[in-house]
């Protein structure tokens, strides 16, 4: 999972409101593969068609969404991923099984898009800590 809290405060009656504090995720380090530009955008249609309405737009400066940020899986998670996607390893947490929409390299695909987004997101946090 990755390390951010969302913390929401007991509604305040004179604004109407309720307080919302988000501690930002923190990205791993960018796993090292070779990455593939041919499936990286067969990735980015399958990430489009199948993940963006749950777990958010990669591209976005922010993370809009409930649904973990997949641009900061950890290496176990990607260790994992064809497991979660197509085995249905997570259903238990609502990650449903895509086995029926999506064939073993369609994920391939996928993964290589996500890490070239861990690989962008990575340089960028650690650019901006100089």
């Amino acid at each position: 999972m990755n390390d951010c809290t969302l913390y929401i405060l007991p509604f305040n009656p004179t604004t109407q409101t309720h307080a919302c504090h988000f501690k930002a995720c923190t990205s791993f380090e960018p796993r090292m593969v070779t990455l593939n530009e041919a499936e990286i955008k067969k990735g980015a249609y399958t990430y489009y068609l199948y993940c963006e309405s749950c777990h958010g737009l990669q591209i976005s400066q922010k993370h809009m969404s409930q649904f973990p940020d997949l641009r900061k899986l950890s290496e176990g998670k990607h260790n994992a991923f064809k497991q979660i996607v197509l085995g249905g390893a997570l259903a238990q947490n609502g990650m449903a099984s895509f086995k029926n929409s999506l064939k073993e390299e369609d994920v391939e695909n996928l993964q290589q898009f996500l890490i070239k987004q861990q690989v962008v997101l990575y340089k960028k946090e650690h650019e901006q800590k100089k």
